[in-house]
């Protein structure tokens, strides 16, 4: 992880993971085989993001950030769920030849800004605020051990898991090397 700051890493990857459906969208008319193969990149990009996400961040967020009675994690959790079901939908449609996703990825397109932008404007940087530099390197090289375990565990053509044995493979992850809140 060459970032300095949680929000430079999580800021970039937001990008890089808009890039990727938009390279979906584009090769899905002209090259069927290409568009495949960048929504099973954008399947992981979105897994591994919200992974390091629910696992590493909002722990450390929680414990360092949250006020008493409120805490966003909750909510971006949520969507979560409901950025991989429209993933999901897609990747059935798709699955069966049917490229006509124009509908769900409105709907995931949606639900991703202004999720991005939530987390973007007020907790990034509210939590590069409140941890050291020795707490965020931390966070980062946890990020890098869920990686490599994500690596591992997970299987290499997405649309043959089922949202409960990607469930079981990112639990598996975390519980080999994602070990982020004291």
């Amino acid at each position: 992880m060459d970032e300095k700051s949680i929000y430079e890493h999580y800021t970039n990857d937001h990008e890089h993971i808009r890039r990727l459906l938009e390279q979906f969208q584009r090769l899905k008319t002209t090259q069927p085989f290409g568009a495949k193969q960048a929504l099973t990149e954008l399947r992981s990009a979105l897994e591994r993001h919200i992974l390091w996400e629910e696992r590493i961040l909002f722990p450390w967020f929680d414990h360092k950030c949250a006020e008493r009675n409120y805490s966003p994690t909750p909510a971006f959790k949520r969507e979560h769920g409901q950025i991989l079901i429209y993933l999901d939908d897609i990747a059935r449609k798709v699955e069966r030849g049917d490229f006509g996703t124009e509908e769900v990825e409105e709907s995931l397109e949606l639900i991703l800004r202004l999720h991005n932008q939530r987390e973007e404007e007020e907790f990034y940087s509210v939590l590069d605020k409140a941890l050291n530099e020795a707490e965020r390197g931390a966070v980062l090289e946890a990020m890098g051990r869920c990686q490599a375990s994500i690596s591992r565990l997970t299987p290499r053509d997405p649309f043959e898991d089922t949202p409960r044995q990607l469930q079981e493979a990112v639990e598996a992850a975390c519980r080999l090397s994602c070990r982020c809140s004291s």
